[in-house]
Parts: structure tokens; sequence; C-alpha cells
């Protein structure tokens, strides 16, 4: 009895073996996760005591198409070069604020602007209440 046990179990092992080339890779890799919840930490850091309400709104915010995208998503299209993703991942608040305020003027200018419940928001602040409505 113990040596048909091994047996089975040594069959289970080289079948589990031979499968897992065939087996998908996870979508999201470890690196793409540790930046999503940096950026969404540091983002958070901005609204000290009122993170519920950023929050709140962010939910408001989840009804415009933009904010269905995915975290890593949110991040790409705030993001798009390597200097803004180092800033919401580690920058200073000050220097977040002014960034975030200057993307949204020049959305607001461009007119790349969604209504949720009456208001008027930015693609930009939509993507960053929409990720702080998701931590």
């Amino acid at each position: 009895l113990y040596r048909r046990a091994a047996l089975f179990s040594r069959r289970h092992v080289m079948a589990g073996a031979l499968a897992a080339p065939f087996f998908p890779a996870p979508s999201t890799s470890q690196g793409a996760t540790h930046e999503v919840l940096s950026c969404c930490m540091n983002l958070a850091r901005l609204f000290p005591a009122s993170l519920d309400s950023a929050r709140a709104l962010g939910m408001v915010c989840r009804s415009c198409d933009l904010a269905e995208e995915t975290p890593s998503e949110l991040i790409d299209a705030l993001c798009p070069d390597p200097a803004s993703r180092a800033l919401l991942a580690s920058g200073p608040e000050d220097a977040i604020r002014r960034w975030a305020d200057a993307k949204s003027r020049a959305d607001f200018a461009a007119g790349r602007v969604a209504r949720a419940d009456g208001w008027v928001f930015a693609e930009t602040e939509i993507r960053l209440f929409s990720l702080l409505a998701g931590m």
C-alpha cells in the first residue's frame, strides 16, 4: 500500500511539472502592483484630514468611462513618462499638488472633461480620485 501511494504521488508531481508551462502567466507583475500601491499611498498623503471625502468623490468619478480603467491603466494614462511616474510614486506632496493642478488646468483648457453626478471633472481629477476610491 505504501509503495502505491508513493508511486501515485510521483505521478502527480511529474504530471504537474509537465503541465506547468501550459498555464498562463499571471497578468499583473509584482512590480506593477508595487507601483500602483506606492502611487496610491503617496496620493493619499495629499488628503490627511479628508481621505474619506476624497474616496467618496472617487466613487462619484467611477460613473465616468475613464474610471473603468484598471489602476495600472489609470497610472499609465496619468503618467506617460518615467519622471511623472516617479513623482506620483515617491515625490513630495507639494510637487504632486503642482503637477496635478497643472495637468487638471491643461485638461480644462483642452476640453478634456466629463460630468458625473452634476460635477464637471478634468480627466486627471477623475483618474486621481478613482485611484483613491480603489484603495
